[in-house]
């Protein structure tokens, strides 16, 4: 089984009308969707937004469903300069920005015992790397992650200058990691996959976010359609 993590209805509504056979089952104050697309038996659920709501999701999926992968889909802010909205990010790496404990050594976002940042599938990655959507283009790169809507892109420059000089940050959302890091401690594989709603620190970058949002949740609903695809084929 493979599950499909968002953090709003919105990024996870095209995939359900989708599923095939769907039943629903709650658990805790949290509602997991079953059902097959093309065959493929997956969980599909809304996590919430923010950190805490991806964790206390993530966990319920991976202690009761045991899924073989998880992916998490949905929008996030773009920091880097090629990138356009509606454009796909696939988060190679994720990690947190709002993470400081280097008063005890660590690096920014880094928790001890812990890597700093967190590995996608590289499989699934590679595979992705040439596909190809409408007129968008498909990145790959770091996504990193807090518990703020981000729009202040100097901020965000000097937090990258500072302490990221050496990964290729290419957007900043605020789920992907903690999914990540759940994934990780269950030892289950991931992957991220994020279209951009909005460029952070441009001018009109709540507008661009209301305006832009629904076709960034379908571009990346189109992404994981590709993903099951490639799975199913090989199965």
């Amino acid at each position: 089984m493979i599950a499909i993590i968002g953090a709003m209805a919105k990024e996870v509504a095209a995939l359900l009308e989708l599923l095939d056979n769907p039943q629903s089952k709650t658990l805790g104050s949290r509602t997991f969707y079953e059902g097959q697309i093309k065959g493929f038996p997956v969980v599909i659920t809304v996590a919430g937004i923010g950190k805490v709501n991806a964790s206390i999701t993530t966990t319920l999926i991976c202690e009761h469903y045991h899924p073989q992968l998880i992916i998490n889909v949905g929008v996030a802010g773009g920091v880097n300069q090629v990138l356009k909205t509606l454009d796909i990010v696939i988060g190679t790496t994720v990690g947190y920005h709002d993470v400081d404990l280097t008063i005890d050594g660590n690096q920014i976002g880094e928790l001890p015992d812990l890597p700093r940042f967190f590995s996608s599938d590289e499989k699934l990655v590679n595979g992705l790397k040439d596909f190809q959507l409408k007129n968008r283009k498909v990145h790959c790169g770091t996504i990193l992650t807090g518990d703020q809507f981000v729009t202040d892109f100097h901020k965000v420059e000097s937090l990258i200058n500072n302490h990221y000089q050496n990964q290729n940050i290419m957007a900043v959302d605020m789920e992907s990691a903690a999914i990540a890091h759940v994934a990780y401690t269950f030892g289950i594989p991931f992957i991220i996959v994020r279209s951009i709603s909005d460029l952070i620190g441009s001018t009109d970058q709540l507008d661009e976010y209301s305006n832009f949002v629904e076709e960034a949740c379908l571009n990346a609903t189109e992404v994981t359609k590709h993903i099951l695809s490639e799975i199913e084929k090989k199965r």
